[in-house]
């Protein structure tokens, strides 16, 4: 899967970026070059390949395909509605009969399984262009902070939402990730050269 793939790069981004000799960096890199190696031998390995090109989990169920027509259906009324592509089409409410059906919720089209598509869907390109920017200026900042013990966390989470976000939008349709992202954003602005760290120099 997307998530746990995007997860083990991230580990592995953040033992590249620790201080620690650069033989053991080596070593572990060679073991998990011969980890992979052995195996792509395995018969596992290549029903999991299959099910990566066939976009099928396990073999047997097909989640792309439901995921694209949910995407053109959300470009389609986003389209149809005045300034919709600008400021998207809201939060449909399941109480609301028209915005659930407006959403595809009767087709099984739903937010939870697209990701930033369907963010796009309720806040328009205007939300996306306002969170992209929160992430990037986010980022920036933690780059610029000189205290590793936040910087390399920090940005090691913000790298494990952007590619999975396509398909899983965590950070907002879930109570934990919320609070999770809740709080990196926090540490995000606890810069070391902050006058509170100061004080405790």
């Amino acid at each position: 899967r997307l998530e746990l793939l995007m997860f083990v790069l991230v580990l592995l981004v953040v033992l590249l970026a620790e201080r620690d000799s650069v033989d053991n960096k080596v070593l572990f890199l060679c073991f998990a070059a011969l980890a992979i190696i052995l195996f792509s031998t395995t018969e596992y390995s290549s029903r999991l390949y299959d099910s990566f090109i066939n976009s099928r989990i396990g073999g047997s169920e097909d989640t792309s395909t439901i995921r694209n027509a949910g995407r053109q259906w959300y470009e389609m009324n986003l389209q149809s509605v005045d300034f919709g592509q600008l400021f998207g089409c809201g939060y449909p409410n399941l109480l609301y009969a028209p915005a659930s059906t407006m959403a595809g919720f009767d087709q099984y089209y739903f937010l939870v399984d697209n990701g930033i598509w369907a963010f796009r869907y309720v806040y328009g390109g205007l939300g996306v262009t306002l969170l992209a920017a929160f992430i990037i200026s986010l980022l920036f900042r933690c780059i610029s902070d000189s205290n590793l013990s936040l910087k390399i966390p920090i940005i090691c989470f913000f790298l494990f939402l952007i590619l999975p976000m396509q398909n899983l939008a965590w950070w907002w349709w879930s109570a934990d990730w919320q609070v999770l992202t809740a709080i990196f954003i926090g540490l995000s602005y606890f810069r070391s050269d902050s006058l509170f760290c100061k004080e405790f120099d």
